[in-house]
């Protein structure tokens, strides 16, 4: 897929108003930014009435990518961590079977995962399960809580092979957003890279300059 097919897709099932047509207009669809420019490029395509998120999407030539990293200008949104262990596991359990589900991740040490076997068929649905690959299964969750807290996130493709991510708002400004994004670029092969869209909650995509075919 071409970058003005992927762009196009992006677009075709929406309809936008003028607001999205005026912004659209100051990208222009055959260039490939470089961060910089497409950061100062970003704040010029706000729409909405709120602080918007600055999303990140990734597409590579490989697929069942999936894994964690720290956003070094902090994470767009607090995360509810909760530690399940001997202590808590009775309780927790009986409110997580009764639907009293308020935790956004689920934190477990190894030897806990066989206790929690029966939580499965409620928390793997919902993407609660604590998994290994993507860093919820650890040996010290209580280290693994204060990285959640100080900007770690968890990532992984899609059907298409895409990573979305959230890298932050708006309001974080060019030089954390920036930190974020080369994070995320750096976390993942380069090498399988195909392209990377970035833009703010309803707004329109702009193309990011990240690989020797692609120039800005």
């Amino acid at each position: 897929m071409t970058k003005k097919e992927e762009i196009k897709s992006k677009d075709s099932n929406k309809n936008h108003g003028k607001k999205y047509q005026t912004v659209k207009n100051l990208i222009d669809p055959g260039k490939f930014y470089l961060i910089d420019e497409a950061l100062e490029l970003l704040e010029k395509t706000k729409i909405t009435g709120f602080d918007p998120a600055v999303e990140l999407h990734v597409r590579l030539s490989q697929s069942g990518l999936r894994g964690s990293l720290v956003l070094p200008g902090g994470s767009p949104k607090t995360k509810r961590v909760l530690i399940l262990d001997d202590e808590n596991i009775a309780v927790e359990s009986d409110k997580i079977v009764a639907g009293k589900i308020d935790f956004d991740l689920l934190l477990v040490k190894p030897e806990m995962m066989p206790k929690i076997a029966k939580l499965a068929k409620i928390l793997g649905p919902r993407g609660l399960m604590p998994n290994s690959k993507s860093g919820t299964v650890s040996e010290d969750p209580e280290k693994t809580r204060s990285e959640i807290e100080g900007g770690k996130i968890e990532y992984k493709q899609d059907k298409a092979n895409i990573v979305h991510l959230s890298v932050g708002k708006l309001s974080f400004g060019k030089d954390k957003l920036r930190l974020n994004i080369e994070e995320v670029l750096k976390a993942l092969p380069h090498n399988k890279i195909q392209t990377v869209f970035i833009n703010l909650t309803m707004a329109p995509s702009i193309a990011l300059a990240v690989t020797k075919k692609q120039k800005a």
